[in-house]
């Protein structure tokens, strides 16, 4: 599957979680390792210790536009509500196997009728393959695709 081939609105740029097709608007990433600082009475210097690398974690601002706006921001709340890691599909960065770091917000305005507004945060998942190639990444892959028809269905 190609980026290219993905929907999205005019403009912006094409994305998937966990199947679910999303027009980004605004990605940032954070990189960078844990660092614990002490800081002792009398004495100047800092000390640190180094606990290896941090989490990456991912950010997305998107929209939908279209007539189904309540429709695809109840497939959203399902597809968010889901547990376990998902897949990503970045951009730029392109596919990932994340988790959701906090709730993501979806956002309705009187000032833009026919659009909701996501804004999510996602931390990269430890040890998972992207595609699941292990066993257990496979089922959470089923699982995954199984949540997002019936939530399809149900709307």
């Amino acid at each position: 599957m190609r980026l290219d081939d993905l929907d999205s609105a005019e403009g912006l740029l094409p994305g998937r979680y966990r199947g679910l097709a999303l027009s980004i608007v605004d990605t940032s990433s954070e990189y960078g390792r844990r660092v614990l600082e002490y800081l002792f009475p009398g004495v100047d210097a800092a000390a640190y210790d180094d606990f290896g690398v941090a989490p990456s974690t991912v950010n997305i601002e998107a929209l939908y536009v279209g007539d189904d706006y309540r429709a695809k921001a109840r497939l959203l709340q399902a597809v968010f509500e889901t547990p376990g890691p998902g897949l990503l599909i970045h951009p730029w960065l392109g596919p990932m196997s994340v988790i959701m770091e906090e709730p993501a917000q979806i956002r309705f305005s009187e000032r833009e009728l026919r659009v909701i507004r996501i804004s999510a945060r996602f931390k990269k998942a430890p040890g998972v393959s992207a595609l699941g190639s292990s066993s257990s990444g496979l089922t959470s892959a089923i699982s995954t695709f199984t949540a997002a028809l019936s939530a399809i269905s149900a709307a």
